[in-house]
């Protein structure tokens, strides 16, 4: 008896799992949320903050270009993109989504070698990680509700499949063991014999070698089939009883009602019908579906989480990322070698229900630079604090996805060391920055620098690509 209860915990179990895993499930959720969330992060937002890689051919037009390389730490994770991605994986490894290192080359307009750039950036605010447990909250527990529905449903319906199940095992297996003709392929003869029985399962061969082994010994001995082979008969029809029942179930009830319950045996249209009324019942009874997610059908629950589920993805979007770096240039001629530590801020604002975000931005470096244009003084140790705040605004969404996008700014500098003579101390620019794109191409973007004091305007376009996954 003890044999029994086991393997039927045990198949019970084993069916459940395999037929969810064949179905959409939490860990799917939380990859399509983590890459939804990816869709939202804006051009500027990625300026910032990379997401896996990003490649910028920077100042295009100037007389000094650069090609720049910035590489997320999550990217240089040894794992393959299965294991990287995995959901365990994935919330062990939040920190290396935090940082960055950026390195880049320059040439002048001739073409000619003049800088290399090398640096890192951290940010400090995990918020943005749509690994977090947001989703889990979200996901998991009605799962986890749900799984106590099929089991309820399971228990329900499982024992007239069991019913019709056992004479056909019963007669089949009467039937060899009358022409003496021992089991050597069971899967393969029962499947011939009792078409739709299997739901072939990781579990299905410890239960027909259940089967199997007691057939076979009360062959080779001799012996009618009797009371030790009638158990297995019964075990085996209620664990096949199983599995029949929750295939289509876990199908139904991981999709939240999207795909039809259906049954090809044992299980009629009017029985379903009777499941599905049930499981909308035992929806409207849970206190945790019904009273706090307000569901009182499976249909409900649907709208419901994923209306939740956009919430979510729109609320991590917008959380504030706060980053500090540092950027080492070495340079040739008129591009001479500096230090620059910067810390940037950024934070999303708008309703959760706004798809065109805006973005609050602002950020501090002081550079301590040879900042002689000639080229003469190498070691003329200039350093400049610069704040610059600003506001971005998404224009254009197309499939969720930012494709434009206009900022405005205000950037003040402030020479603290190395003051030349006959040049102001602090100088005062306004910045506007225009970028756009198509979804999945690389960016454009437009920077125009205007000082009201000396009515000089400076423009530059870049072309940023970024790689959100390999």
């Amino acid at each position: 008896m003890k044999q029994k209860v086991a393997y039927l915990i045990l198949g019970f179990f084993l069916a459940v799992t395999t037929a969810a895993a064949q179905t959409p499930n939490p860990q799917d959720t939380l990859d399509k949320a983590r890459i939804n969330g990816y869709k939202f992060n804006t051009g500027t937002l990625q300026d910032i903050l990379t997401n896996y890689l990003q490649v910028a051919a920077k100042n295009i037009t100037s007389t000094n270009t650069s090609l720049q390389l910035k590489l997320n730490w999550f990217a240089l994770n040894s794992m393959d993109s299965a294991d990287k991605y995995n959901n365990i994986n994935f919330l062990r490894t939040g920190w290396q989504r935090n940082g960055e290192f950026t390195t880049s080359v320059g040439v002048d307009k001739n073409n000619n070698f003049n800088s290399w750039q090398g640096g890192f950036t951290y940010n400090f605010l995990n918020r943005r990680d749509t690994s977090m447990a947001f989703y889990t909250k979200a996901y998991l527990r009605p799962f986890a509700e749900e799984d106590a529905i099929i089991n309820a449903v399971v228990t329900q319906a499982s024992p007239g499949v069991s019913v019709q199940l056992k004479p056909l095992l019963t007669a089949w297996l009467t039937g060899l063991y009358n022409n003496g003709q021992p089991i050597k392929e069971f899967k393969k003869q029962l499947g011939a014999s009792v078409p739709d029985m299997f739901q072939h399962t990781s579990s299905d061969d410890a239960m027909a070698n259940y089967l199997v082994t007691q057939f076979n010994n009360d062959l080779k001995a001799r012996q009618p089939l009797g009371p030790a082979m009638t158990r297995r008969i019964q075990d085996f029809a209620d664990y096949v009883a199983i599995e029949i029942v929750t295939g289509p179930l876990n199908a139904y009830i991981r999709s939240l009602g999207k795909t039809p319950l259906k049954y090809a045996n044992y299980i009629t249209p009017a029985q379903t019908t009777t499941l599905t009324t049930f499981i909308d019942q035992q929806v409207a009874q849970n206190a945790y579906l019904n009273g706090t997610l307000k569901a009182t059908t499976l249909t409900e629950l649907n709208k419901k989480v994923i209306a939740d589920y956009n919430a979510l993805v729109r609320y991590v979007g917008r959380q504030p990322l706060l980053t500090a770096g540092y950027l080492y240039t070495y340079g040739k001629g008129s591009m001479l070698s500096s230090h620059v530590g910067s810390i940037n801020f950024l934070y999303g604002t708008g309703s959760w229900n706004t798809l065109k975000t805006g973005q609050i931005k602002a950020s501090l470096t002081d550079t301590l630079n040879s900042n002689d244009p000639t080229g003469k003084l190498r070691n003329f140790k200039r350093n400049i604090v610069s704040l610059q705040v600003g506001y971005n605004q998404v224009l254009v969404m197309q499939k969720k996805v930012s494709v434009m996008e206009l900022s405005g700014a205000l950037e003040l500098n402030n020479a603290t060391s190395g003051y030349v003579s006959g040049t102001n101390k602090s100088k005062f620019y306004f910045d506007a920055f225009f970028r756009a794109r198509l979804p999945s191409t690389p960016w454009l973007k437009f920077d125009l620098k205007w000082d009201p004091k000396d009515g000089n305007v400076l423009g530059f376009f870049d072309f940023t690509y970024n790689l959100d996954k390999p």
